[in-house]
């Protein structure tokens, strides 16, 4: 099955920008194959039946991310970035131009909405898996986001809920 369960775009929210009509998705490309039960006698009323479950296999590629630009307004794709880490966490766009989201990895990052360039990123210290949120204070736009669980490499700097502003500098 390609993409496979928990592949595709089913779990991170896509951002949509009205002045340029494109659509940030983050999404996973993976394979899986589905092993069907022999035994396919109705289970009583009540309980699960699935006929089978999804497994990976000995042949399961690598998994790859996929963060892509797609204009609404003529159904194609504008840019599209490829990373060897599941892009699971949903994407934010402003009317500047800015993209934000998250890897896996801990790497919270801003891409350009236009180009999908990468313009910052910031090690986090933690998975990053959800969605960024934009609000704005006294004028002032501040970007907040959660870090937490534990990264791909299965190490941890403990969960933090980061704070950054569109102004200053960061050491």
């Amino acid at each position: 099955i390609r993409p496979g369960n928990r592949g595709g775009s089913n779990w991170p929210p896509s951002s949509y920008d009205p002045s340029s009509h494109y659509l940030y998705v983050c999404a996973a490309d993976r394979i899986r194959h589905f092993i069907a039960h022999t035994d396919l006698t109705v289970p009583p009323l009540g309980e699960r039946f699935r006929g089978g479950m999804f497994g990976s296999g000995e042949l399961q590629p690598e998994n790859i991310g996929i963060v892509a630009a797609m204009d609404m307004s003529t159904n194609r794709l504008v840019w599209r970035q490829e990373w060897k880490i599941d892009c699971y966490a949903g994407s934010v766009v402003t009317t500047g131009g800015l993209v934000f989201l998250g890897k896996k990895d801990g790497n919270f990052l801003v891409l350009d909405s236009r180009s999908g360039d990468l313009l910052w990123q910031y090690q986090t210290g933690n998975e990053v898996s959800g969605t960024a949120t934009v609000f704005k204070e006294d004028g002032q736009e501040y970007i907040v986001v959660l870090a937490a669980g534990l990264r791909t490499d299965r190490s941890s700097q403990g969960d933090g809920l980061w704070l950054f502003s569109l102004s200053g500098t960061l050491d």
